[in-house]
């Protein structure tokens, strides 16, 4: 996520995690200029981050593709549990079927789908005791662990626990 004030004095704030070089030129144009070093200072750490994912991703974890069920462990800040997460690849027409139009990210998202998934990122329905109807997300296939349609399904009848 990213937030910065554009030449007008707007705070504009976006939760995504990677943008291409293209975009970080538009955002670099947008921002107020004496916010030109912390922008790329971000736009760089976004970039190494995401360039580690993609060198620990395993072959198995980049063969997570459209369609594919997946699990992985959110740990939130501070004491609480971690959260076991389950989720299913969307495509390109469910995430569009999915996407809200008040959210600007997810808008940017599919006008970048196949720049994201080439890097590794993953857009998902996502399931878990916290939300158990699913909610959209993206998440690193590093960070995934593939799992077979049946496992999807006991999770899913076991209310996602």
């Amino acid at each position: 996520m990213i937030q910065f004030h554009d030449r007008s004095g707007r705070r504009v704030i976006v939760d995504l995690d990677w943008f291409d070089d293209r975009d970080q030129a538009v955002i670099l144009q947008m921002a107020d200029a004496g916010q030109a070093a912390t922008l790329r200072a971000a736009f760089a750490a976004m970039d190494a981050e995401t360039a580690r994912l993609l060198a620990r991703a395993t072959p198995g974890q980049l063969a997570i593709t459209y369609g594919s069920h997946w699990r992985t462990i959110w740990q939130p800040p501070g004491p609480g549990a971690a959260v076991p997460i389950w989720g299913q690849v969307l495509d390109l027409d469910e995430l569009r079927r999915d996407c809200r139009g008040d959210m600007p990210e997810w808008l940017y998202l599919l006008a970048h789908i196949e720049y994201g998934y080439r890097q590794g990122w993953r857009y998902s329905r996502c399931y878990s005791r916290i939300v158990p109807d699913g909610e959209l997300g993206g998440h690193h296939a590093a960070t995934l662990t593939p799992i077979s349609d049946a496992e999807f399904n006991r999770a899913r009848i076991s209310h996602w626990r």
